[in-house]
């Protein structure tokens, strides 16, 4: 037991040393002097020591469950040290991986070791970098190159528009040596960027690193492996390993149940959120999903992924925990049920509009300009479902961007002619405007 930890259970010594006084009183049924009462404090302050160890042999950060717990050896903990802390900082782009590193020492057993190799945990220090995925990204010839392909790998750049950033770039410095060299490199390792597979979902789009841990997760629940890719990048540090995930879909809702288990492990020991936050965060997006709105298993799953998207692009404004309660839902239900029977065509018939007797309408390319709706389909470039389309076949929503926009008042979209992941509006937010 660690000395320290005596002082944390001084403030019941008087209360202790009052309850003996008054039994004592009640057993002499007399007074008791000051100068008698005083020869009995040392036997006080034992029995205060003892009822001491007996209170903080139980560890008040894990309760002793902990791989790494020494409450009992030397008082400490690691889910009261300062790992948790720090793997928060590397995540949250706080700190640079270069001088501090994730780790998950002491604070799961070997089995959910697996789930995050060396190689997954580089991937994530990497997307640490990119403190907002959806944010446009511009750089100069200060830039750090490595900075530049991260971005381009992460969709904030696309790599024809940063080779006409370069071309720029090279006519503005062109009397600095030093500056050009950079420059020309950087154009080597944008063609190899290029070339190299990013980390992104099964339809191409960017993870961030909300999304890349829980893609991590799916691939050991399907497959009790990690799914990686290692490709070849020529660049300042030579040859190095690219380690790509995907998001998942499971066919059974209990391998679902168990990667959200294991999502709130992970968020935690990565510092993403605290238990009861991700918690909050599960149960509202997942659960609630399917007990009062009747979804299936496969729609609430898409749910939790969009709202996770919907936090990484927000850059800070949502938070797990409040971001089912902070967007348009009615957004949210339409996107998973178009995403759900992408991924799950049979689907189809159960979560067509009114039922299911008649017979399939195929899309036929068409759309309507002008209607009040969005298509969620078209902005996600997928399979349009039964309840977007009209008898012959044409969607029965415009197709334009639905991008939130600060300039349309209240619910306003961008309405470019373009998907939400190509908007480039200067007054695009991620926030719904109230």
């Amino acid at each position: 037991m660690a000395v320290t930890a005596y002082w944390l259970h001084w403030p019941m010594l008087p209360l202790v040393i009052a309850v003996l006084f008054l039994a004592l009183h009640a057993f002499t049924a007399s007074s008791i002097s000051i100068t008698r009462f005083s020869r009995l404090l040392p036997v006080f302050l034992i029995l205060g020591c003892v009822s001491k160890i007996a209170a903080v042999d139980h560890c008040p950060g894990c309760s002793g469950n902990m791989p790494g717990c020494k409450w009992t050896i030397d008082g400490t903990c690691a889910s009261m040290g300062d790992t948790i802390a720090v793997n928060a900082t590397i995540v949250a782009g706080l700190a640079l991986a270069a001088t501090k590193r994730i780790s998950l020492k002491g604070l799961l057993v070997g089995k959910y070791l697996k789930v995050f190799t060396s190689g997954a945990i580089k991937a994530l220090e990497g997307l640490a970098g990119n403190k907002d995925t959806g944010a446009a990204f511009d750089f100069d010839a200060d830039t750090p190159n490595a900075v530049v392909v991260s971005a381009i790998r992460a969709r904030r750049i696309d790599a024809e528009d940063a080779v006409g950033r370069v071309a720029e770039l090279l006519d503005a410095h062109a009397g600095s040596e030093a500056k050009v060299m950079k420059l020309k490199l950087l154009l080597t390792l944008i063609k190899t960027a290029k070339k190299v597979e990013s980390v992104g979902d099964a339809g191409g789009q960017p993870l961030g690193r909300i999304t890349f841990v829980f893609g991590t997760i799916t691939s050991w629940v399907k497959s009790e492996g990690i799914v990686s890719k290692v490709s070849l990048a020529v660049g300042e540090g030579g040859t190095r390993s690219v380690f790509s995930t995907s998001v998942l879909r499971f066919e059974e809702w209990t391998q679902c149940a168990e990667a959200l288990n294991l999502f709130g492990i992970y968020a935690y020991v990565f510092g993403i959120g605290a238990p009861p936050a991700i918690g909050a965060f599960i149960q509202a997006a997942f659960y609630d999903t399917m007990r009062y709105h009747g979804y299936p298993f496969q729609v609430a799953f898409e749910v939790v992924i969009n709202l996770m998207v919907k936090v990484e692009e927000s850059a800070g404004s949502l938070q797990l925990a409040t971001v089912h309660d902070e967007v348009h839902l009615n957004s949210v239900y339409a996107e998973a049920v178009c995403s759900a029977i992408h991924f799950f065509p049979k689907l189809e018939a159960v979560l067509r509009k009114g039922g299911g007797g008649a017979a399939k309408i195929e899309f036929n390319g068409k759309f309507t300009k002008g209607a009040d709706k969005v298509c969620p389909a078209y902005n996600l470039n997928i399979h349009h479902n039964q309840s977007l389309l009209k008898p012959d076949g044409t969607c029965s929503c415009d197709h334009v961007c639905n991008k939130w926009v600060t300039n349309k008042g209240p619910s306003g979209k961008c309405g470019g002619a373009h998907r939400r992941v190509d908007c480039d509006n200067p007054f695009k937010t991620e926030d719904e405007q109230k």
